[in-house]
């Protein structure tokens, strides 16, 4: 039950783009890379994924980059964690390699199905309720600078 490190850094550069949001600027992969001591090539690919799938919009060229393709408050982390991860996280049993609906059926159900079914439904509604400006809210409440 945890997220990728590819996942963790999509997370991070939207958390860092919500950070500097600005509808008409963009970030350049360059910067992104240094600022999160992310290879830039790896960055590029994540960062393009999310691009496809309307998190972010990409342009080339010089003034190009990525940027939010909607305001932070709009983005959930749900979003996100689906688009690099897939569902697995919300869908995989906490013991075996199966996937799990959240019914119990007496054939396929593991040592742990009823507590992790309870764990499963808030971890959802907390991937779906949370929204990258409130990470980014979060995260800037922490004494000292917020670590990306």
């Amino acid at each position: 039950m945890m997220l990728s490190k590819t996942c963790k850094y999509a997370v991070r550069a939207v958390i860092y783009m919500a950070a500097n949001y600005n509808e008409n600027q963009k970030c350049g992969i360059k910067v992104l890379a240094e600022e999160l001591k992310i290879p830039a090539p790896f960055l590029s690919k994540i960062l393009q994924k999310l691009a496809r799938f309307n998190v972010l919009v990409s342009n080339k060229g010089p003034n190009g980059g990525f940027a939010l393709a909607a305001p932070p408050d709009q983005i959930s982390l749900y979003k996100v964690v689906e688009i690099i991860d897939g569902k697995e996280l919300f869908e995989s049993c906490a013991l075996s390699d199966d996937t799990c609906d959240g019914r119990r059926e007496a054939s396929h159900v593991c040592a742990l199905h009823d507590s992790y079914s309870d764990i499963r439904k808030q971890l959802i509604s907390t991937f779906k309720d949370k929204m990258i400006a409130d990470l980014l809210t979060e995260a800037g409440s922490f004494p000292g600078k917020m670590k990306f």
